[in-house]
């Protein structure tokens, strides 16, 4: 389990340092393929990121198997050998930062 706190710690700086330089990188605004999440509401580039982020860092992690995210249409296998289920919100509040 602290594996699986640490990936979501390390990847919570990164995605900070993504926002903070986000007017720079032009990662303000929908997203190109203006896609619906789970909710129904239209993507921003910063949602897309931050579910990228998230999802391959607990890949990577390998302690996890399953993942939900609003950003995905449902939950998402990724580990065949992962014995935690990650739910999460990459970026809420979104609509509050653009």
């Amino acid at each position: 389990l602290s594996n699986v706190v640490e990936c979501i710690a390390h990847t919570s700086i990164v995605l900070a340092n993504k926002i903070a330089h986000a007017p720079l990188a032009g990662l303000f605004g929908l997203s190109t393929e203006e896609t619906a999440n789970a909710s129904g509401d239209v993507q921003k580039k910063l949602d897309v990121v931050a579910n990228e982020l998230f999802k391959s860092a607990l890949t990577d992690c390998g302690s996890v198997g399953v993942i939900a995210s609003e950003e995905e249409q449902g939950a998402v296998k990724i580990n065949d050998d992962g014995s935690f289920v990650v739910v999460f919100d990459p970026l809420d509040g979104s609509r509050n930062i653009d």
